[in-house]
């Protein structure tokens, strides 16, 4: 019993830790080549599915475009749900195309 009582008090001590943490798990948008841009990251602590954290690279990318008068298109996404001790996480490819 002391055991797995250890053990929930580490699990939890990571889980606090982990919400103190940047979520965003990136350093922003990267240049992949001419005109291709990529830009992953891990979901909030409620994020449960990867949709939540896509929607707001989308978002951010479309953000990210329209500073250039350009209008984004989808390249690709990728994304994986939460499980045990994980965050959500996605990843996009995009171009930024005119208008």
């Amino acid at each position: 019993m002391e055991t797995r009582m250890k053990k929930l008090v580490a699990l939890a001590g990571v889980v606090v830790l982990a919400g103190c943490a940047n979520t965003t798990g990136t350093d922003g948008i990267v240049k992949v080549d001419k005109t291709t841009y990529m830009l992953g990251g891990l979901g909030g602590m409620l994020d449960f599915s990867s949709s939540g954290a896509k929607t707001r690279m989308i978002r951010q990318a479309q953000e990210f475009c329209a500073e250039q008068d350009k209008e984004m298109t989808l390249v690709s996404s990728t994304g994986k749900d939460s499980g045990l001790g994980t965050y959500a996480s996605a990843e996009i490819l995009f171009r930024c195309d005119a208008k």
